[in-house]
């Protein structure tokens, strides 16, 4: 597999957004004049040709495994692939792949990130497998899968979108264009979200810890006092109020799921937006014949533009809606479980009252201590993941609607 070298891709400028259209197949059907100059290849030969004519032979078949899987089921996806013009010269696109209604639309950029050449011994190692027969595109696509979630995505498509964030940053940056502060703010947002599922889950798990803490006390209770004394009381007392926990406990963990995916979803269809309107421009400049009507192409790529950032906008609402509604959910369970707090308090003042060694007692007294201790912290770090999830979520807001909106071309 070739690497990313100065000669492999001197045709191929930073600058270049290459685009292509084929049918569900995967035939072309048109392109802009970027592709079909640095592919080589003349439009005779690139029209009603299968896409994989500019294949290189070195790519793993589990990357097109992947791509396929979900175009055919009608989301968009991407990924690193290397190419290969007619005159044999190689180069690397990061492809971003787009379902519209009976066909798909590619479009193209040069990678720049770190990411591509984490890939490539993997790349190297499954072409080899497949060559020799000992993988199947399938399996391909199964390690490249495990690989990704190695590198800390959840799957695929969310490395997809992490993938295409970085590059496109990566080409601002390296053609001195401003920073997408749409896409950073909705990366925080992500992170956030996942700090927050993380320490609902230790919520839940410090609270379970304390499950068996009022029958130990029960039985510290009869040693110490028989069956109907303080500490049988506040045993009872705590074993009611942890029922009524338990209740609220499980629509607590289930709603901290707010919406890492819809921040992911948002975030690709984001910079994928911003490459719509930059290919739209630079296609309407072009003067190039290419098959196909180019005034509709044009206005598939506006119309893919908008409702893309129009989507984004919708999923970034409807997750901080949800993240108010937990927060106010989080102050709850925070009160609630405050009653942690007055059961060791209560029990430390009992145990006060008899002397000698009652390590029992004494072990369920620091064990509440650690829990309340616990959990106040984790519930200190949801609410400020809340609150940044709500302040980067208004920013992005602003950061949309301070874009001027594209305007078709006369």
């Amino acid at each position: 597999m070739v690497r990313d070298t100065a000669d492999a891709n001197a045709r191929f400028n930073l600058a270049d957004l290459l685009f292509s259209r084929t049918d569900d197949r995967g035939i072309i059907r048109t392109g802009n004049a970027a592709f079909q100059e640095i592919s080589v290849y003349s439009w005779e030969a690139l029209e009603g040709a299968p896409h994989k004519i500019v294949r290189h032979p070195d790519m793993p078949k589990g990357v097109f495994f992947l791509l396929w899987r979900a175009l055919q089921a009608k989301q968009p996806i991407g990924g690193y692939v290397q190419n290969m013009a007619e005159d044999g010269v190689p180069y690397w696109v990061f492809a971003t792949m787009l379902p519209m209604e009976d066909s798909y639309i590619s479009v193209r950029m040069k990678p720049t990130g770190s990411t591509l050449e984490k890939l490539l011994p993997l790349y190297e190692r499954l072409r080899r497998e497949e060559v020799a027969g000992n993988l199947s595109a399938e399996d391909s696509a199964a390690q490249i899968e495990a690989f990704v979630e190695e590198l800390g995505f959840s799957d695929y498509t969310e490395f997809v979108a992490f993938s295409l964030r970085e590059e496109a940053a990566a080409r601002n940056e390296g053609l001195n264009r401003p920073v997408n502060m749409a896409a950073d703010k909705l990366a925080e947002m992500f992170a956030a979200v996942r700090q927050l599922e993380t320490h609902a889950r230790k919520v839940e798990t410090t609270f379970r810890q304390t499950h068996q803490i009022p029958y130990n006390m029960r039985l510290q209770a009869g040693r110490l006092e028989g069956s109907d004394g303080p500490i049988s009381v506040i045993s009872s007392n705590h074993r009611q109020m942890t029922q009524t926990l338990e209740e609220n406990l499980s629509r607590f963990s289930r709603d901290s799921a707010v919406g890492a995916e819809s921040i992911r979803a948002a975030m690709f269809k984001t910079c994928t937006s911003s490459l719509l309107e930059e290919l739209y421009k630079l296609y309407s400049a072009e003067n190039d014949q290419v098959p196909g009507n180019k005034e509709f192409e044009l206005e598939s790529l506006h119309k893919l533009s908008t409702t893309y950032t129009e989507d984004s906008l919708q999923e970034i609402r409807s997750l901080l809606d949800k993240v108010r509604r937990f927060g106010g959910q989080c102050r709850d369970m925070q009160r609630m479980m405050s009653g942690l707090e007055l059961t060791r308090i209560m029990c430390k003042i009992e145990r006060s009252k008899f002397d000698g060694e009652h390590a029992g007692l004494d072990e369920i007294v620091n064990r509440l201590a650690d829990a309340q201790t616990s959990l106040g912290e984790n519930f200190d770090e949801i609410q400020s993941a809340v609150d940044r999830i709500l302040s980067r979520g208004e920013e992005v807001q602003r950061a949309y609607l301070s874009v001027p909106k594209m305007a078709l071309s006369a």
